[in-house]
């Protein structure tokens, strides 16, 4: 049951990376839930693969050693939450069978960001001066001097496009 709820996380994690943070989380915190249950699965653990775990490890390690080192450590401890997105890489690594379900995944993914691309570019070049008309349309176009596209701020959409672009680009 949950090898059959994993493609559909995957699924629920591009479509929230092109468009909502939360349902991307949500669907990432369900596919660690997953991963977690499927590690007593006859031999799981022996397969399980961890490529770029030095410098993953180091990456998280410099983090935490400079928050302690910080003037205030635990505020800055708590600012390093975000270092548990880096199990991502292992989570969809594990929730995929083989490498031809890889390039799936990044083909969509990359579909996924180049409509969320297109979306932003007509959000900046038609942003009306009264989006009042319609409800959908007037959260589209709020403040679209800068491209959001569906994120609420244009920094979100430049990071999930990056980073998008990194995963891709290979």
């Amino acid at each position: 049951a949950v090898r059959r709820l994993e493609p559909v996380l995957l699924w629920g994690f591009l479509l929230g990376l092109g468009g909502s943070i939360s349902l991307a989380q949500l669907a990432l915190g369900a596919l660690a839930v997953c991963w977690l249950l499927r590690l007593g699965e006859r031999g799981r653990r022996a397969r399980l693969a961890f490529p770029l775990l030095a410098p993953i490890l180091a990456f998280a390690a410099a983090t935490v050693l400079s928050a302690l080192a910080s003037a205030r450590p635990l505020a800055s401890l708590a600012a390093s939450k975000d270092l548990l997105l880096l199990a991502t890489v292992y989570l969809i690594l594990h929730a995929l069978p083989g490498p031809d379900a890889a390039a799936r995944l990044l083909s969509r993914l990359l579909l996924i960001l180049a409509a969320v691309s297109v979306m932003a570019i007509v959000q900046v070049t038609a942003c009306p001066h009264d989006p009042g008309w319609l409800p959908l349309a007037a959260r589209f176009f709020k403040r679209c001097d800068r491209a959001h596209a569906f994120y609420s701020i244009y920094v979100t959409l430049a990071g999930v496009l990056s980073v998008g672009l990194l995963a891709v680009l290979p």
